[in-house]
């Protein structure tokens, strides 16, 4: 049976981790997460409090670094199988992206006419660029502008490959991700010749929901997005979506409120078409955090 470390207990970590940490499960209770994931996150990050104090590392989240986290997944790694390392791995990867600055991002193209068209726009905690990175031509094809004020964190291809090569689960991770997004597109693709104007902008709004957790009156919440980005997003003018946008609050599936749309009824939009398109049926499985 593998040693056990004893950690140090909370209130003994120095730094501003402890205090952070405790916040970070007060959101998890209130997001409603399940008790067996909020254990899992919060023992955690406990743990990798107790292992920062024990080895001298960092404890003021500002300062953590990758190696750091590097060092306690090896740690695990040494001792326990490596699903105990990944699902550790997830957890932390959850509380870091709860800490990250709020902002978003879209991706765009434009057309030799000078019209644009947006693929996504990114919310906190996502990642982009994973199509240039795997590429054979390593080569970026979208340009990326902030919406908002953003805070990103650049992952440099000489740091990324050999941490994705020593933990192939990361490597699977990302590809799935990739997977579920050209799905996604693909799905966006046919839109354009099989559903109304309606049913694509209402698409986009539940991806748009999909890249955060915003909430309003507890009711899923878009981020806040203009009329000419949604626009740009399907391929149409601003008047039309305009037009689909009125539609779908005459009935009564959304309303706008402060350049954000709020989801009146989220299932009933997700049944209505996924009727027979299916992938609308559920959320984007690239958030998928457990719970």
């Amino acid at each position: 049976m593998p040693a056990v470390t004893k950690s140090a207990p909370p209130d003994t970590v120095p730094g501003d981790y402890p205090i952070l940490a405790r916040s970070f499960k007060r959101s998890l209770q209130a997001e409603n997460k399940s008790p067996r994931t909020i254990q899992a996150y919060t023992e955690a990050v406990r743990l990798f409090g107790a292992f920062l104090a024990a080895k001298g590392m960092p404890t003021d989240v500002a300062n953590i670094r990758r190696e750091h986290v590097e060092a306690f997944i090896a740690d695990i790694l040494s001792r326990w199988k490596p699903a105990t390392a990944h699902n550790r791995y997830r957890s932390l990867h959850s509380f870091f992206r709860w800490l990250a600055e709020e902002g978003e991002v879209k991706d765009s193209v434009v057309d030799t006419d000078g019209n644009e068209v947006t693929h996504f726009v990114h919310g906190p905690g996502m990642t982009f660029g994973e199509p240039g990175f795997f590429a054979v031509d390593r080569r970026r094809i979208v340009s990326v502008v902030a919406l908002a004020a953003t805070v990103l964190i650049r992952l440099d291809r000489r740091d990324l490959v050999p941490f994705m090569d020593k933990h192939q689960s990361i490597k699977d991770r990302a590809l799935e991700g990739l997977a579920s997004n050209t799905r996604w597109q693909s799905t966006l693709i046919a839109s354009l010749f099989s559903r109304s104007l309606a049913d694509r902008v209402a698409l986009r709004l539940l991806e748009l929901v999909d890249s955060g957790y915003e909430r309003h009156d507890g009711l899923p919440t878009t981020p806040r997005i203009s009329q000419s980005t949604l626009a740009a997003m399907i391929g149409v003018s601003r008047e039309n979506v305009n037009r689909a946008l009125a539609a779908l609050t005459g009935e009564g599936l959304i309303r706008q409120e402060k350049g954000q749309y709020v989801l009146l009824n989220e299932a009933a939009l997700r049944d209505r078409l996924a009727r027979d398109w299916p992938i609308a049926g559920r959320r984007d499985r690239r958030l998928d955090t457990g719970g």
